[in-house]
């Protein structure tokens, strides 16, 4: 709002999993079903999102969970946390 009468754009990019290496770390058992989109897809649909000024681009999955987030956000926070969850049972 602050930017509202300025020539200031700003987008809100939530990117999939996406194939870097902060996916190395996540189990495999946690990523099952996931679809993995590739950097470049995920800098396409970004940049076009851009140029056709999509305030909120939700390349691949990014957008179905955002959907289904609104319709059981209890379930899907629960299935995005189970590689955190994980993580610090074991740590434990």
């Amino acid at each position: 709002m602050q930017l509202k009468n300025t020539k200031v754009k700003v987008f809100d990019l939530a990117p999939p999993a996406t194939q870097t290496e902060l996916l190395d770390d996540f189990n495999a058992e946690d990523m099952k079903g996931v679809s993995i989109m590739k950097v470049e897809d995920m800098v396409k649909v970004a940049v076009k999102g851009m140029q056709t000024d999509r305030f909120e681009i939700r390349p691949g999955q990014a957008n179905q969970l955002k959907m289904m987030n609104r319709l059981a956000p209890g379930f899907i926070l629960k299935q995005m946390s189970r590689s955190v969850d994980r993580m610090l049972r074991t740590q434990n």
